[in-house]
């Protein structure tokens, strides 16, 4: 210490240096506090935070846990909707795009059918090739226009051509288009 400050020291009354110190404790007894009432905060936040963290842990374990048994359902499910897919014989693909045929079933079978007949007669022609020859007929015939009248009517014309001719929704809809004439192509 500087001669000057050690002579201050001397200078100062005792009674005064005392309260100085005195004060100076306090404040340091004051931030003491303060800093323990920070500390024990800090700790109890700490409790309640590792509380919750341990509560998550649980609640997680727990989804995980379902979630592995919902994979394990969903697994069992789909071998054995394999399974069962594999057992269905798959269709030629070829047949999907050929129309159904027109009549399935004939009404009337007349007694002298050509199912009997021998394939060398004259004039013979066997019943598969008659009725492939029958749908392509059928096929020529024409869808009614539609014009913008009449519409009951033009239904009516087109679902009996429609039952008769047997096209699938699709192409319906692509005659129905195609179809249309004057007004009717505007709306």
């Amino acid at each position: 210490m500087s001669q000057q400050r050690k002579s201050e020291f001397r200078r100062d009354d005792p009674a005064q240096r005392i309260d100085e110190l005195n004060n100076t404790v306090a404040r340091l007894d004051e931030s003491v506090e303060y800093i323990r009432k920070g500390h024990s905060l800090v700790v109890e936040a700490s409790k309640v935070s590792d509380a919750k963290i341990k509560a998550l842990g649980r609640s997680m374990q727990a989804l995980n846990d379902h979630l592995s048994n919902q994979i394990k359902a969903i697994d069992t499910t789909m071998k054995a909707v394999l399974r069962n897919l594999e057992k269905i014989p798959l269709e030629d693909p070829r047949k999907e795009n050929q129309p159904p045929p027109i009549y399935s079933d004939p009404q009337v079978i007349p007694s002298t059918s050509e199912y009997n007949r021998r394939e060398r007669e004259l004039g013979y022609r066997s019943v598969d090739i008659r009725d492939k020859n029958r749908d392509s007929l059928l096929r020529k015939v024409e869808m009614p226009m539609f014009g913008g009248y009449n519409p009951y009517g033009w239904i009516s014309q087109a679902e009996r051509y429609f039952r008769v001719t047997r096209y699938n929704s699709e192409a319906r809809l692509d005659l129905v288009t195609v179809s249309l004439d004057k007004d009717a192509m505007r709306w």
